[in-house]
């Protein structure tokens, strides 16, 4: 679990999630994103609940997930 804080950066789409595969067992098991905007008290949870490796399910290092907001199209995945 991390936390990272970043100013103002507009309206969020999806989130594009991943790593560089480098280091000795680079895989990792994500659960959940949770993100919230401190000045809305906004909150999204995206479910993940998969592997992000090489050697797991499709083999992919990254992750896109759209951002699903009530009476808003979300685009494309």
């Amino acid at each position: 679990m991390f936390k990272i804080n970043l100013k103002d950066i507009g309206e969020i789409y999806k989130i594009r999630i991943g790593h560089d595969n480098s280091g000795k067992d680079p895989r990792w098991y994500l659960e959940e994103i949770q993100l919230e905007n401190i000045d809305t008290c906004e909150l999204f949870c995206l479910t993940v609940d998969s592997w992000i490796a090489e050697n797991e399910n499709d083999g992919d290092t990254w992750k896109e997930m759209p951002i699903v907001r009530t009476n808003k199209a979300s685009l494309p995945g």
